[in-house]
Parts: structure tokens; C-alpha cells; sequence
């Protein structure tokens, strides 16, 4: 027997602006706690000092 592919249409009264901003906060809630521990290991790491980075084309003399 074949799979039938399901199809799904949902219709939205509401302007794709505010479908975009409910979107993006529904996206920031759900990956809040990967941006925390993102941030707690950026802070664990040692802090680069890129102003001495002679290898670095901008910054060599």
C-alpha cells in the first residue's frame, strides 16, 4: 500500500508581521536555555587579547 503524503493548510487572519514577531518570540523562548549555557561557557573561556595580533593584516604596521 502507498503512504498518502499529508498536506496541511492553516489559514491565519492575522498580518505576516505579527505571525513574524510571534515566531520569533515563540523561537527566543524555546532556545532561551542554549543562549544561557552558550553564554556561561563563552565567559568560562580565557579572554583572547586580539590587540597585540601582529599576524592579523588590519592590525600589522
Amino acid at each position: 500500500m502507498k503512504s498518502r503524503k499529508l498536506n496541511y493548510r492553516i489559514h491565519d487572519p492575522n498580518p505576516p508581521e505579527v505571525l513574524a514577531n510571534y515566531l520569533i518570540g515563540l523561537f527566543v523562548e524555546v532556545n532561551t536555555p542554549k543562549i544561557e549555557a552558550a553564554m556561561i561557557a563563552a565567559e568560562s573561556q580565557p579572554n583572547r587579547d586580539d590587540n597585540n595580533d601582529e599576524s592579523h593584516p588590519a592590525k600589522a604596521g
